[in-house]
């Protein structure tokens, strides 16, 4: 679905960091985190951020302009 929702959005670029979580049952997981970037321009929220762990669980927030906002307001709990 968010895969979705950014295709909508016709994002300029991509970045992609790999990492790890440790999990409620303390399993250290490794997640791919995505941020979309619309661009300047843009008259939606600039930066989107999705997580994935290697499970299938998918963290989303609502994007903001600012980065470090759009990467604070993912809901990482969707994760654990």
């Amino acid at each position: 679905m968010a895969d979705m929702r950014n295709k909508r959005r016709n994002p300029k670029s991509k970045t992609v960091f790999k990492g790890n979580r440790i999990d409620n049952e303390g399993k250290n997981l490794d997640v791919t985190i995505e941020i979309w970037d619309a661009g300047e321009s843009s008259h939606i929220p600039r930066y989107n951020v999705i997580a994935r762990d290697e499970t299938g669980r998918i963290a989303t927030g609502n994007g903001d302009n600012d980065l470090e906002v759009a990467i604070d307001i993912v809901h990482w709990q969707d994760l654990s």
